[in-house]
């Protein structure tokens, strides 16, 4: 017999604003689609749930998928497997390697985008790879709604506000021609994973444009855009980089985050970047 465990209230609501008004009367509800990021926090057998919880997949508009002529616009209940079902060529080779790097398959058929966003672990799966796609996303609460750059989304000051739910994430399409997504260390263990992403634009042998973001755990985004900038029209093919002094900016701004960032980590970085170099090179 299980003593001391109270089943809670489950509501569901079939629109927007029925689920606002029930959040906004009941601001501790859990909000609930997926449940897989929240179940595999809970470390005991029978996980203690709060009394109230809003169960979000009877709302149809959480799930929709809409595409336009320069975004791409994803409800925050859409399933992970069915955004890859858009194909690669739309999605386009970081974003949809990402997504497929999120657990098995199965899991992907139940885990959703908002739920990945949401993870008190954001950094450690797909949030470096939308910051640096200038993803936006729509917090909607009742009476008002608002976009939000998924960069400011992470700042804990500009996040969520007491009452906003996220509906909505607007990725722009981008024209990148190389574009490299990579996660290493124990995906189970948040503290060890490094995510790693890397964009860049190659115009007749010149790097047009180039920017790459690292998540490192629960510590945040890693930029270095000052490095970025000096990248942008160097010609390729580009050696010996390690001892350009363009390169010393990259290790200058890595040094800065060592409270953040552990030297396994800062080497990491560099060390996948260097890959990502290797491979500007090699497309000659």
């Amino acid at each position: 017999m299980i003593k001391n465990i109270r089943s809670p209230l489950v509501y569901y609501p079939k629109t927007i604003n029925e689920l606002l008004s029930l959040y906004k009367s009941m601001p501790d509800s859990l909000l609930y689609a997926g449940g897989t990021g929240i179940l595999s926090t809970r470390n005991t057998k029978y996980p203690e749930l709060p009394p109230n919880i809003l169960f979000l997949r009877r709302i149809d508009e959480l799930s929709a998928i809409r595409r336009s002529e320069g975004y791409l616009e994803i409800g925050a209940c859409a399933r992970l497997n069915r955004i890859l079902g858009i194909g690669e060529h739309v999605l386009k080779p970081a974003l949809y390697a990402a997504i497929k790097n999120i657990a098995t398959k199965e899991v992907r058929n139940i885990a959703t985008l908002g739920g990945n966003i949401c993870s008190p672990y954001r950094s450690k799966t797909l949030m470096p790879l939308l910051a640096l796609l200038d993803a936006r996303i729509e917090l909607r609460k009742q009476g008002g709604s608002r976009w939000l750059n998924v960069r400011k989304f992470i700042d804990p000051d500009e996040g969520f506000q007491e009452g906003e739910v996220l509906t909505r994430v607007r990725i722009p399409f981008n024209n990148y021609n190389h574009q490299s997504f990579i996660v290493t260390g124990d995906r189970a263990d948040y503290r060890s994973a490094l995510t790693f992403a890397c964009f860049a634009s190659v115009q007749k042998e010149n790097i047009a444009s180039i920017k790459f973001a690292a998540g490192v755990g629960n510590k945040g985004i890693f930029r270095a855009r000052e490095f970025e900038e000096a990248l942008a029209g160097r010609k390729l093919p580009l050696y010996g980089i390690t001892e350009d002094p363009v390169f010393t900016r990259l290790t200058t701004a890595l040094k800065n985050q060592e409270e953040e960032i552990s030297s396994f980590h800062r080497r990491q970085i560099e060390g996948l970047f260097l890959t990502f170099m290797h491979s500007l090179n090699d497309m000659l």
